[in-house]
């Protein structure tokens, strides 16, 4: 995989973007239907509210980038045949709009709903949001842009809905650092990892 890729990472080694960006592919089957399901149930908490319309379009564009990415990851050649750059760039792109897509949720809900759909949305976007730091370690520009495109239009919501909701956005704020530092962690253990085995004689 080419280094000066769309968001290659300068301080990973090619060797573990590339294999965790196979993983990715590989597990997509299993991730789509798990965010699916919360897309659904997200939906169904807030499809009676004022943003009925507007949730429904939403929900159609998320089930169709979703069944793109699921295509696609069927579709994969067989494991162990280098990825080509535009199966590269599209994964890193739809990643990002997929990312982006949950992230418009919260801008779509302007109005709060009921406790209990409000709990599902926050608990849905911080499961997508932490996934993220297991699906994308190795790729530290990715993991960050699926995080803060998660995680901040649902911070400022909160901070725009009043002082009953500033705790909840305080929460989300520190379950995007986790996230972050998470990520991170995970990365600085598999170049390390890398680095040993570069330096292994086979």
């Amino acid at each position: 995989m080419a280094r000066d890729g769309w968001l290659a990472s300068a301080d990973v080694p090619a060797a573990v973007e590339t294999d965790q960006l196979e993983r990715l592919v590989r597990s997509t089957p299993a991730a789509w239907l798990l965010s699916s399901l919360g897309a659904l149930i997200c939906y169904m908490q807030f499809a009676d509210g004022p943003a009925g319309h507007a949730l429904t379009g939403w929900f159609v564009a998320f089930l169709a980038v979703g069944a793109l990415r699921l295509a696609s990851s069927l579709l994969r050649t067989p494991e162990g045949t280098p990825m080509s750059a535009t199966w590269v760039l599209w994964w890193r792109a739809s990643t990002v709009v997929h990312a982006g897509l949950w992230g418009v949720l919260p801008l779509v809900l302007r109005e709060p709903g009921p406790a209990e759909a409000e709990s599902v949305l926050h608990m849905t976007l911080a499961a997508v949001a932490m996934g993220g730091s297991v699906r994308l370690p190795g790729m530290p520009r990715l993991l960050k842009l699926h995080v803060v495109l998660l995680l901040a239009p649902l911070v400022l919501r909160d901070l725009v809905i009043g002082p009953h909701h500033w705790l909840l956005a305080f929460m989300v704020f520190l379950i995007g650092v986790y996230s972050l530092i998470s990520g991170r962690n995970q990365t600085r253990a598999l170049v390390e990892i890398h680095d040993q085995r570069q330096r292994t004689p086979s």
